[in-house]
């Protein structure tokens, strides 16, 4: 396994913070969960890709961010191995969108403790098999025996996925009591990385 990034980090002027951030990751071992050492019946090979960047109006509080992901399984063993449909593992792919408001709330002295961000994010996740799901690892052939779902009655192949989601809500950042006189970002945060196992 290796992998690399770049990440970036500025103030422009007085007024904006901006970030942004890419990252390559290649895993080949094919026991890196467990341990690593390889000899596991087949050759893995996963490739993924991942990327942000940041941007906040300093005077106002308001900000946005945006993430990328992309991940191949190239995997020996997910080659043209779809149980019924005889294609290989497709391509993960995800995007993210933030923006909000991110300030210190004067109210009860609440500023010194820190910033407040009140937010709303979109997302897509494209074929991002198993993620989330609570159906565990899914195996090379994207099987699912039948009753795994209420409604599939039948054994099935998952062929690819799409979700969409939406979220809004709020977090407060904390920052330590000191006496440096050093500044303390306050760039939103930053996605930088995603990886699939």
């Amino acid at each position: 396994m290796w992998g690399g990034a770049l990440r970036y980090k500025k103030e422009w002027g007085e007024n904006w913070d901006v970030g942004a951030g890419i990252g390559y990751e290649k895993t080949t071992d094919e026991r890196l969960l467990t341990g690593g050492g390889g000899l596991a019946g087949f050759r893995r090979d996963i490739q993924d890709w991942a990327g942000s960047a940041s941007i906040k109006h300093k005077p106002t509080g308001l900000f946005v961010m945006g993430a990328f992901s992309f991940s191949d399984n190239d995997d020996s063993n997910t080659k043209h191995a779809g149980i019924f449909t005889g294609t290989s593992d497709p391509q993960m792919r995800a995007g993210d969108i933030e923006f909000g408001i991110q300030r210190g709330v004067p109210r009860f002295n609440l500023d010194k403790l820190g910033e407040t961000s009140v937010f709303g994010s979109i997302s897509n996740i494209h074929n991002g098999l198993g993620a989330g799901t609570g159906l565990g690892r899914i195996g090379p052939t994207r099987f699912l025996p039948a009753g795994t779902f209420n409604n599939v009655t039948v054994g099935a192949e998952i062929t690819g996925a799409d979700v969409d989601c939406g979220a809004v809500g709020a977090r407060r950042s904390t920052r330590p009591i000191c006496t440096s006189t050093r500044s303390i970002s306050t760039s939103p945060p930053m996605w930088t990385w995603s990886t699939r196992a």
